[in-house]
């Protein structure tokens, strides 16, 4: 069995920190925006900071979800195309 070449193993170790950012970057966007709608006004109770959550969760629309999904999908088919090579996206 052929060991990858450390340029090889170099390259997986970018494209995984890469792809983790982007995860990430997903993650810490709808935590902000849930944060600004939930936290505008100071929160009077546990029940309340709960219906406002939900309401924010819910105002996220359709929209943003598929310009999220095409963002997604527009990587991972550079990624293919470059056939796993190290791809630097801004």
């Amino acid at each position: 069995m052929k060991m990858a070449s450390p340029e090889k193993k170099a390259q997986c170790v970018a494209w995984f920190i890469e792809t983790k950012s982007d995860i990430q970057r997903q993650r810490n966007y709808l935590t902000k925006y849930v944060e600004n709608v939930v936290y505008r006004t100071k929160v009077q109770n546990v029940v309340e900071l709960k219906q406002r959550i939900q309401a924010a969760i819910e105002t996220d629309d359709k929209g943003m979800l598929q310009r999220s999904w095409m963002e997604l999908e527009y990587r991972l088919y550079i990624i293919r195309a470059k056939k796993g090579s190290h791809v630097k996206f801004y």
